[in-house]
């Protein structure tokens, strides 16, 4: 697990052509009762 996280650290520090850019966004958060109920008791 180390291994994979330091991997994607390295890949994220090479996008330097991203790096301090920014890019207007809409985010949506749906949360279902159901699915939550069902998935805390699985």
């Amino acid at each position: 697990m180390f291994k994979d996280v330091t991997e994607v650290g390295k890949t994220l520090a090479g996008m330097t052509e991203v790096v301090g850019t920014s890019t207007p966004v809409k985010t949506a958060i749906i949360f279902d009762w159901d699915n939550r109920w069902a998935i805390k008791d699985a």
